[in-house]
């Protein structure tokens, strides 16, 4: 058995029953979550378990148990083409690991799961998104073959926001004329297309 980052040895696979994820396991999911981010996100959760169970008909949310224990949760979905690609994929949300458990292979045990599952399904990749400085969970991800995609995610935020003035009006482009954004290595210039 390997040791992960100076804890306890994995274990063994047959210690870690993997099941599918259910509305009655709320409760021990949501204290996992609190235990990683200090907050109670009940609401949240019952939504992501009620639509795991109600989505497309196949799920891929998945539950982990150690000696009859709740140990760690996978909640994900399925994507047939999104953002303009026809490409399927799994969209993994929210992992979740006990802390008794931690580095011993729970997470990974989920992972392995989730990927036969798909396989299954023809899905050829899985997707995620994580925060930059959540280190850990970075960490497992690059243990476990993820790497960087090369979509780039861009946010918006609402709160507070004024609109900008348009760019035409702002460069004195005739207004219902396409623009176009030309990139040169020393500057960005927009000229009408």
């Amino acid at each position: 058995m390997r040791s992960t980052h100076g804890q306890s040895p994995d274990l063994s696979r047959d210690d870690i029953e993997v099941r599918e994820l259910r509305t009655d396991d709320l409760d021990w999911v949501v204290a996992i979550d609190r235990e990683h981010s200090g907050e109670s996100r009940v609401e949240y959760y019952r939504l992501k378990l009620r639509e795991s169970q109600s989505d497309t008909g196949i799920r891929i949310s998945l539950a982990a148990i150690v000696d009859g224990a709740p140990a760690g949760f996978v909640m994900g979905r399925l994507y047939y083409g999104e953002f303009g690609s026809p490409e399927q994929s799994a969209i993994l949300d929210s992992l979740g690991i006990a802390k008794k458990v931690a580095g011993k292979g729970v997470g990974t045990a989920l992972l392995r799961q989730l990927e036969m599952n798909l396989s299954g399904l023809r899905i050829e990749k899985i997707e995620t998104q994580v925060s930059w400085d959540q280190f850990d969970l970075l960490a497992f991800f690059r243990h476990e073959g993820f790497r960087p995609s090369a979509r780039i995610c861009l946010e918006l935020p609402l709160a507070g926001r004024r609109r900008p003035r348009r760019v035409d009006d702002e460069r004195g482009l005739r207004a219902g004329r396409p623009a176009s954004l030309s990139l040169d290595r020393h500057a960005r210039r927009l000229q009408p297309a």
